[in-house]
Parts: C-alpha cells; sequence; structure tokens
C-alpha cells in the first residue's frame, strides 16, 4: 500500500502476526498470494484431503505433543522453552517471517504504547471479549476438571491473561512469532500470577504444541490475515482442527476486505492518486502491502470477504456456529473517544452493536469480524 492510512488516532486494524510454514505437499516458502474469490480447484481443500494431511501427522506431533506436556512453561533469556522441538520450530519459521512484520509487531505491541489506550483498540479486544464468553464453558474449581485454550496470535498477551483471570480452570497456550511480543506476553503472565496456568510460546499457527484431540477451544486473532497464501491458511486450520477436540470451538478473527478502504475513506486520505489506485488493487485481490515502508501504516495482511473465510473452515471440515461483527460500523464514528468515555453512551454502542453483529449485509463494514466454528462431534 502506498503512502499511510491513518483515521484519527493512527488506526490500527490488525493484531498477531503469523507465517506459513506449510505440510504436506505445500512448500514452506511458497509466496504466491490469492488474486481473486475464485480459486483453482487444486488449491482448495477437501475434508477428506484435511483428514489426510492430518493422518501423515498424527503419529509424529503424539510423540512430541507428550514431551511439550511434561515441559515447563517458562521463558528465559527472551527464548521459548516450551514448545515441541524447540530448535527445529525456530529454524523453520523464523527466516520467513518478513523484517517489516517483525519491525512492526515489536514496536505496537509494547506496554505503554498509545496504541493500547486508543478507544478503536479497547472497542476492538473488548467486543472480542464479549464474543468469547458467550462461547467459552468451564468446569468449576471443586470438579478437579480442567478445560484448555491456545491463543494463537497472542500479540502482548492481553486476552491471554484475561482469560485466565476470568477463567481458574482453564489452561491457556499463549503463542506467537515474533520474540517481543512473546516476551510481553510472558512478563504479562507474572504479573497476573498465571504462571501455573498459562504457559508462553514462541511458534508458529501450522505448527501448534499439542497432540490431537487435546484442545478445547483455540483463538485465531491474526494467522487468518497476516498469512497471505490460501494454502498456507489452509494449513493453520487444518492444524487447529487436528488438535481439537469434537465439539471443540475455534474462534477465527478475519481482516474485513473494505477495512482500508473505509478509514482511507472516513479518514480524508482520498486525495492521493497512487493511494488510491492501491486501494483498488486491494479490493480486488485480497492483498494488503505497507509497500511505501512507512513505519506508522499498517503491515502486510490478507483482507477477506466474510464468506471467503466461512468457506475456508468447511473446506476443512469445521461447522459455522456464527458470523459477527467485531467492531461494526462504530469503529468509523469520528467522535469514538467521545462516546467511549461517556459510560451512558459507551454503552448504546455496544447494544447497537450487538442488534446488528450477525447482519450479513453490515458485515463488511466491520474492521473485524468473528466466525465461531466447531470441530463436529462426528468427525474422525
Amino acid at each position: 500500500m502506498e503512502g499511510k492510512i491513518v483515521f484519527r488516532e493512527q488506526k490500527r486494524v490488525g493484531k498477531g502476526v503469523w507465517v506459513c510454514k506449510s505440510m504436506g505437499s505445500t512448500s514452506s516458502r511458497e509466496r504466491s498470494i490469492d488474486t481473486s474469490e475464485d480459486f483453482e480447484q487444486d488449491n482448495v481443500v477437501t475434508h477428506s484431503r484435511s483428514h489426510e494431511v492430518v493422518a501423515t501427522r498424527d503419529n509424529t506431533m503424539n510423540q512430541q505433543g507428550k514431551s511439550f506436556a511434561r515441559k515447563s512453561s517458562r521463558i528465559s533469556d527472551g527464548t521459548s522453552i516450551d514448545s515441541i522441538a524447540d530448535q527445529h520450530l525456530f529454524t523453520e519459521f523464523e527466516d520467513i517471517i518478513s523484517d517489516d512484520i517483525i519491525e512492526y509487531y515489536s514496536q505496537v505491541t509494547i506496554k505503554d504504547s498509545n496504541l493500547t489506550s486508543a478507544s478503536y483498540m479497547q472497542l476492538e479486544r473488548e467486543r472480542v471479549k464479549d464474543i468469547l464468553q458467550r462461547y467459552i464453558v468451564v468446569p468449576s474449581i471443586s470438579s478437579g476438571n480442567r478445560r484448555t485454550l491456545i491463543d494463537c496470535g497472542c500479540g502482548n498477551g492481553h486476552y491471554g491473561a484475561w482469560l485466565g483471570r476470568r477463567y481458574p480452570t482453564l489452561d491457556i497456550i499463549m503463542l506467537d512469532p515474533v520474540r517481543k511480543c512473546v516476551e510481553l506476553a510472558e512478563a504479562l503472565v507474572l504479573e497476573n500470577n498465571l504462571e501455573n496456568q498459562a504457559r508462553v510460546v514462541l511458534g508458529s499457527a501450522t505448527t501448534l504444541p499439542r497432540i490431537s484431540n487435546s484442545v478445547d477451544y483455540i483463538l485465531m486473532d491474526g494467522p487468518l490475515y497476516h498469512i497471505s497464501t490460501r494454502n498456507g491458511r489452509r494449513t493453520a486450520l487444518v492444524e487447529a482442527y487436528r488438535v481439537l477436540c469434537k465439539g471443540g470451538i475455534l474462534f477465527a478473527v478475519g481482516m474485513s476486505r473494505y477495512a482500508f478502504t473505509l478509514a482511507a475513506l472516513f479518514g480524508d486520505l482520498m486525495n492521493d492518486d497512487e493511494q488510491i489506485c492501491s486501494l483498488f488493487e486491494e479490493l480486488e485481490s485480497g492483498q494488503h502491502t505497507n509497500s511505501s515502508n512507512d513505519p506508522g501504516a499498517f503491515t502486510s495482511a490478507f483482507v477477506h470477504r466474510p464468506s471467503q473465510l466461512q468457506q475456508e473452515l468447511t473446506d476443512v471440515g469445521f461447522e459455522i456456529l456464527s458470523t459477527l461483527a467485531v467492531e461494526g460500523p462504530v469503529w468509523l464514528l469520528h467522535d469514538l473517544k467521545e462516546f467511549w468515555n461517556d459510560p451512558r453512551k459507551k454503552a448504546l454502542l455496544f447494544q447497537i452493536i450487538r442488534r446488528i453483529e450477525t447482519e450479513p449485509s453490515l458485515l463488511g463494514s466491520s474492521a473485524h469480524f468473528l466466525i465461531v466454528a466447531r470441530r463436529p462431534y462426528s468427525s474422525n
């Protein structure tokens, strides 16, 4: 993307960052991009094919996962010691994370960043949490039972720490490929006294450190819009399907195809002909790039139409339970900060968003949308 898209408070419409390390027949160095919503047949995973891929990995992952489960969850000297085959993971994914992504998230995840206090960021976070708590059910402390959740693309650990505080019987694995994010998440775990409940891992969404059928919930906020190829996203989704228990829930966050165009339009940034041309190309291809290397602009991302991400999920075998707008059109309000700081107006905003969150004709106006998907109880 040429130029910088800034809307009011230097609008940021993305969070965690992930890279593609494909498995099976797909090269880990693949860099081709999707150019339309209609993909070639050989790029579309079928339900049966997804299970073939899972089957080829099960024996290895079962053994590695047992080792992983016995390891400590702490991080020392800025590196993870809580992932399966640590050195294997590091060498496989570190060298294919682009420098602009590393740099972007190393900067914006700093705890005292203005981005963490911006009203639009707070809106996104509060809405994601609002949706998560509708579906997450955990046993009582007295029962002695526990549930497990993986936070893929955990960033600075905000969601993972919140989940740990809210659900004492929920074990949490926070995972991110950016070392700075991992360091910040680990600090947040310590700050909230969650060492016995949460672990932080430097790793990739395409190689989850769990055995098959062992996780109850997965939050993917970042992987599905920072993996640029459909094959790469398929790999991450197949991996999520593999580790989820039957009936397990995936919270899949997508970024809207129209987010950057709307941000530019409402932010009075449509005077740059080169930027307008880039926006038009983005609307067609779904590929957002920061080609100008502007440190204030968002980094590389694939922006979905809601129906595209729904199709990617069902192709792998997931059942769609609900598709919800995260911010709705509310994020475009010029006086959002004023609304956010007024308790009565803030409550009104949430009521409005909840009433329109599932309206198909408005999903694309939200910067993000969240699809709640389930691994079928009848799956193999």
